[in-house]
Protein backbone atom coordinates (compact mmCIF):
# COMPACT_ATOMS: atom_id res chain seq x y z
CA UNK A 1 0.00 0.00 0.00
CA UNK A 2 1.18 3.65 -0.99
CA UNK A 3 0.06 6.32 0.74
CA UNK A 4 0.44 9.89 -0.65
CA UNK A 5 -0.60 12.63 1.97
CA UNK A 6 0.27 16.05 3.25
CA UNK A 7 1.54 16.16 6.77
CA UNK A 8 -1.21 15.09 9.08
CA UNK A 9 -3.60 17.52 10.72
CA UNK A 10 -2.78 16.49 14.47
CA UNK A 11 -5.80 15.32 16.40
CA UNK A 12 -8.21 14.32 14.05
CA UNK A 13 -7.16 10.79 14.30
CA UNK A 14 -6.62 10.87 9.89
CA UNK A 15 -5.07 7.93 8.77
CA UNK A 16 -1.98 9.95 7.71
CA UNK A 17 -2.01 10.60 11.48
CA UNK A 18 -1.98 7.28 12.14
CA UNK A 19 0.34 5.91 9.86
CA UNK A 20 2.75 8.68 11.93
CA UNK A 21 2.14 7.29 15.02
CA UNK A 22 3.15 4.00 14.03
CA UNK A 23 6.63 5.13 12.35
CA UNK A 24 7.81 7.10 15.96
CA UNK A 25 6.48 3.56 17.80
CA UNK A 26 8.38 1.94 15.25
CA UNK A 27 5.94 0.16 13.97
CA UNK A 28 8.04 -2.32 11.50
CA UNK A 29 7.20 -2.74 7.71
CA UNK A 30 6.92 1.12 7.19
CA UNK A 31 9.11 3.79 5.00
CA UNK A 32 8.09 6.91 5.44
CA UNK A 33 9.82 9.29 3.13
CA UNK A 34 8.96 13.18 3.98
CA UNK A 35 11.55 15.98 3.22
CA UNK A 36 11.49 18.25 6.00
CA UNK A 37 13.31 21.34 7.19
CA UNK A 38 16.41 20.51 9.55
CA UNK A 39 14.77 23.45 12.42
CA UNK A 40 11.50 24.33 13.39
CA UNK A 41 9.91 27.16 11.14
CA UNK A 42 8.66 30.08 12.88
CA UNK A 43 6.43 33.02 11.56
CA UNK A 44 8.72 35.78 13.68
CA UNK A 45 12.45 34.30 11.72
CA UNK A 46 13.23 36.29 8.88
CA UNK A 47 12.05 35.52 5.59
CA UNK A 48 15.45 34.81 4.18
CA UNK A 49 15.94 31.93 7.25
CA UNK A 50 12.28 30.79 6.10
CA UNK A 51 13.49 30.75 2.46
CA UNK A 52 16.69 28.52 3.42
CA UNK A 53 14.04 25.73 5.15
CA UNK A 54 11.69 25.80 2.27
CA UNK A 55 15.01 24.88 0.55
CA UNK A 56 15.54 22.03 2.10
CA UNK A 57 12.08 21.19 2.04
CA UNK A 58 12.07 21.57 -1.95
CA UNK A 59 15.13 20.16 -2.67
CA UNK A 60 13.96 17.62 -5.03
CA UNK A 61 11.27 20.28 -6.60
CA UNK A 62 13.47 22.87 -8.38
CA UNK A 63 10.55 24.42 -10.04
CA UNK A 64 8.96 25.46 -6.98
CA UNK A 65 8.90 29.28 -7.03
CA UNK A 66 9.62 29.56 -2.76
CA UNK A 67 9.38 33.04 -3.36
CA UNK A 68 5.59 32.32 -3.79
CA UNK A 69 5.67 30.23 -1.28
CA UNK A 70 7.12 32.80 1.00
CA UNK A 71 4.22 35.45 -0.19
CA UNK A 72 1.35 33.10 0.77
CA UNK A 73 2.72 31.96 3.85
CA UNK A 74 3.09 36.54 4.46
CA UNK A 75 -0.31 36.42 4.01
CA UNK A 76 -2.64 37.34 6.57
CA UNK A 77 -5.46 34.90 5.72
CA UNK A 78 -3.02 32.22 5.73
CA UNK A 79 -2.97 30.13 9.31
CA UNK A 80 0.39 29.48 10.87
CA UNK A 81 -0.72 25.42 11.36
CA UNK A 82 -1.09 25.24 7.22
CA UNK A 83 2.07 26.81 6.42
CA UNK A 84 3.50 24.29 8.41
CA UNK A 85 1.89 21.34 7.29
CA UNK A 86 1.61 22.11 3.14
CA UNK A 87 4.59 24.33 2.68
CA UNK A 88 6.91 22.84 5.58
CA UNK A 89 5.55 19.32 5.46
CA UNK A 90 5.50 18.93 9.29
CA UNK A 91 2.42 17.74 11.20
CA UNK A 92 0.60 20.76 13.08
CA UNK A 93 -3.28 21.46 14.91
CA UNK A 94 -5.24 23.27 13.67
CA UNK A 95 -5.46 26.89 15.08
CA UNK A 96 -8.96 26.52 15.92
CA UNK A 97 -8.33 23.86 18.45
CA UNK A 98 -8.45 24.56 22.11
CA UNK A 99 -5.55 22.49 23.03
CA UNK A 100 -2.46 22.30 20.62
CA UNK A 101 -2.04 17.95 20.23
CA UNK A 102 1.82 18.58 20.09
CA UNK A 103 2.19 20.35 22.89
CA UNK A 104 -0.58 17.84 24.90
CA UNK A 105 1.63 15.08 24.14
CA UNK A 106 4.57 16.76 25.51
CA UNK A 107 2.77 17.44 28.98
CA UNK A 108 2.03 13.68 29.35
CA UNK A 109 3.56 11.89 32.53
CA UNK A 110 3.13 8.14 32.58
CA UNK A 111 2.27 6.37 36.32
CA UNK A 112 1.85 10.18 37.48
CA UNK A 113 -0.67 10.58 40.14
CA UNK A 114 -2.27 13.57 41.95
CA UNK A 115 -1.07 13.07 45.90
CA UNK A 116 -3.67 12.89 49.03
CA UNK A 117 -4.31 16.49 49.90
CA UNK A 118 -3.53 17.57 47.16
CA UNK A 119 -5.23 20.91 46.43
CA UNK A 120 -7.76 20.56 42.85
CA UNK A 121 -10.34 21.84 40.98
CA UNK A 122 -12.89 19.08 39.73
CA UNK A 123 -14.76 19.14 36.61
CA UNK A 124 -18.41 17.37 36.27
CA UNK A 125 -20.66 16.41 33.17
CA UNK A 126 -23.13 14.93 34.27
CA UNK A 127 -25.61 13.21 31.96
CA UNK A 128 -29.21 11.28 32.17
CA UNK A 129 -29.35 8.16 30.56
CA UNK A 130 -27.53 8.39 26.83
CA UNK A 131 -24.48 10.12 27.18
CA UNK A 132 -20.97 9.60 29.41
CA UNK A 133 -21.01 11.34 32.99
CA UNK A 134 -17.60 11.82 34.25
CA UNK A 135 -15.70 13.45 36.94
CA UNK A 136 -12.07 14.94 36.47
CA UNK A 137 -9.49 16.40 38.60
CA UNK A 138 -7.11 18.87 38.01
CA UNK A 139 -4.05 20.08 40.25
CA UNK A 140 -2.37 23.20 40.29
CA UNK A 141 0.34 21.84 38.59
CA UNK A 142 -2.03 20.61 35.35
CA UNK A 143 -1.75 16.92 36.28
CA UNK A 144 -5.36 15.60 35.35
CA UNK A 145 -6.97 12.17 36.80
CA UNK A 146 -9.79 10.79 35.56
CA UNK A 147 -12.14 9.92 38.92
CA UNK A 148 -15.29 8.36 37.53
CA UNK A 149 -16.53 7.39 34.31
CA UNK A 150 -20.25 6.22 33.94
CA UNK A 151 -21.40 4.92 30.70
CA UNK A 152 -24.58 2.98 29.36
CA UNK A 153 -23.12 -0.48 28.43
CA UNK A 154 -24.32 -2.96 25.56
CA UNK A 155 -25.94 -5.13 28.18
CA UNK A 156 -28.03 -2.42 29.84
CA UNK A 157 -31.52 -2.48 29.79
CA UNK A 158 -33.05 0.08 27.53
CA UNK A 159 -34.60 2.45 30.53
CA UNK A 160 -31.16 2.43 32.00
CA UNK A 161 -30.44 6.02 33.66
CA UNK A 162 -27.09 7.07 35.61
CA UNK A 163 -26.49 5.45 38.60
CA UNK A 164 -26.87 9.08 40.69
CA UNK A 165 -25.35 7.61 44.07
CA UNK A 166 -22.45 6.53 42.42
CA UNK A 167 -21.78 10.30 41.61
CA UNK A 168 -22.53 11.67 44.95
CA UNK A 169 -20.49 8.90 46.58
CA UNK A 170 -17.33 9.33 43.99
CA UNK A 171 -17.61 13.29 44.58
CA UNK A 172 -17.34 12.91 48.26
CA UNK A 173 -14.64 10.89 48.29
CA UNK A 174 -13.03 13.39 46.41
CA UNK A 175 -13.61 15.99 49.08
CA UNK A 176 -12.24 13.62 51.68
CA UNK A 177 -9.15 12.77 49.83
CA UNK A 178 -8.31 16.46 48.51
CA UNK A 179 -8.43 20.01 49.24
CA UNK A 180 -11.13 21.18 46.52
CA UNK A 181 -10.90 24.81 45.24
CA UNK A 182 -13.50 24.76 42.56
CA UNK A 183 -16.36 22.47 41.62
CA UNK A 184 -17.35 23.05 37.66
CA UNK A 185 -20.32 21.66 36.59
CA UNK A 186 -22.51 20.87 33.37
CA UNK A 187 -25.98 21.75 34.99
CA UNK A 188 -27.87 19.40 32.20
CA UNK A 189 -29.97 17.07 34.08
CA UNK A 190 -28.26 17.58 37.17
CA UNK A 191 -29.78 20.94 38.83
CA UNK A 192 -31.00 19.65 42.07
CA UNK A 193 -27.75 17.72 42.36
CA UNK A 194 -26.27 20.96 42.02
CA UNK A 195 -27.98 23.00 44.49
CA UNK A 196 -27.31 20.05 46.96
CA UNK A 197 -23.94 19.95 46.63
CA UNK A 198 -23.79 24.09 46.84
CA UNK A 199 -25.71 23.28 50.31
CA UNK A 200 -23.15 20.64 51.33
CA UNK A 201 -19.28 22.11 49.77
CA UNK A 202 -20.34 25.87 49.39
CA UNK A 203 -21.66 27.98 47.05
CA UNK A 204 -18.64 29.72 46.49
CA UNK A 205 -17.08 25.99 45.34
CA UNK A 206 -19.93 24.36 43.37
CA UNK A 207 -20.07 26.30 40.00
CA UNK A 208 -22.19 26.28 36.91
CA UNK A 209 -20.62 26.21 34.03
CA UNK A 210 -22.63 25.12 31.07
CA UNK A 211 -20.95 23.70 27.96
CA UNK A 212 -23.86 24.44 25.77
CA UNK A 213 -23.25 28.02 26.36
CA UNK A 214 -21.05 30.95 26.91
CA UNK A 215 -22.21 32.37 29.96
CA UNK A 216 -19.73 33.95 33.39
CA UNK A 217 -19.31 31.38 36.39
CA UNK A 218 -22.00 32.23 39.03
CA UNK A 219 -22.30 29.86 42.17
CA UNK A 220 -25.51 27.77 42.88
CA UNK A 221 -28.24 29.00 40.11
Amino acid sequence: MIECSNAPELGLGSVAEQTLADVERGEPGILLAANRPPAAPDPDMPDEELLTLLEHVYRDAPWVDRRRILAEMRDAATPWDESQRYYFNVPAGASAMLVDPTRWAQLLRPGATIPDGARVAVGFDGSHAHDATAIVICAEDGLLSLELLIERGPSDPSDWTVPRRQVHEGLAAIFARYDVARVFCDPWFWRSELDEWSRQYGAEVVLELPDQQRAPLRPGH
